[in-house]
């Protein structure tokens, strides 16, 4: 995870080993610290949640970078409950957007903080699982361990 001052910046998907997390961490943020001993009860409470605990996410984030759409689409994706997806559409239009779903999930896809920002849980309009950064069996997995029934 990336922090600025107390604001988590970035994190990443679980990666092979440490050295491949670093590194898709700092490609995106070459000029930021990445502070590891900061970082014990978020870690902890992501190994929970990868294990299908329900866990809520309160740590502060900066969305400063973003457009003004960008910053609202990972806002309601931040507020989608646990156990629960919505379609790109409908997260378009509760970002102020009806028509914008092809960019809402342009916007998932820049997501800096999946599982905080739960883009996984943004589905198609017609029950089809969509797209995933991580992978989709990885989208799959997320989704199942929250009870979501996955149709397609």
């Amino acid at each position: 995870a990336v922090k600025s001052g107390d604001e988590l910046l970035e994190i990443t998907l679980p990666q092979q080993t440490r050295e491949s997390a670093l590194g898709k961490l700092k490609q995106n943020l070459t000029d930021a610290t990445i502070d590891e001993a900061s970082f014990s009860t978020l870690a902890d409470k992501l190994k929970r949640f990868f294990n299908g605990e329900e866990v809520v996410f309160n740590e502060p984030v900066s969305l400063k970078r973003f457009s003004a759409f960008d910053k609202a689409v990972l806002e309601v994706t931040a507020a989608i409950p646990y156990g629960q997806t919505i379609s790109y559409g409908e997260l378009a239009a509760r970002a102020g957007s009806p028509l914008a779903a092809r960019a809402a999930g342009q916007t998932m896809k820049k997501n800096p903080l999946p599982i905080i920002i739960p883009c996984h849980r943004v589905i198609r309009g017609n029950g089809n699982i969509g797209g995933y950064n991580g992978n989709l069996d990885l989208k799959r997995e997320l989704l199942r361990n929250e009870g979501v029934k996955i149709t397609r």
